[in-house]
């Protein structure tokens, strides 16, 4: 039940989050992106906030989100047959970037064959 980044934290009194928030900002990349890095993990608050704000950072997680659920990195880094995360955004992100369940398994699907390909 706890989030990679909680056992990072856990472990190491760190996690990749921050680490990866402190390199983007010392290579100078905008802000936005770095808040998208630290904050990747905490997709469900963010998009739970209904308040017009962080329109940058929910589209940026929105792709993140989608990819990884698409890519199934749930099973591939942290060998679960279910992605979690996924399940508990799902609705918030497809609602935010306009799709539907189905016009998100049709994009699953076509990335898929592409890959194929």
């Amino acid at each position: 039940g706890l989030r990679v980044v909680d056992t990072e934290n856990r472990l190491l009194n760190t996690n990749h989050a921050v680490v990866g928030y402190f390199t983007a900002k010392s290579w100078n990349l905008p802000l936005h992106l770095c808040e998208a890095i630290a904050s990747h993990h905490d997709a469900l608050a963010i998009f739970s906030d209904d308040s017009g704000r962080d329109a940058q950072l929910k589209t940026l997680l929105a792709i993140l989100k989608m990819a990884e659920h698409i890519c199934e990195s749930h099973r591939v880094l942290g060998g679960q047959a279910a992605d979690h995360e996924w399940q508990s955004i799902e609705q918030l992100v497809l609602e935010y970037v306009g799709l539907s369940e189905s016009d998100f398994e049709y994009l699953r699907e076509s990335i898929r064959e592409l890959g194929e390909a």
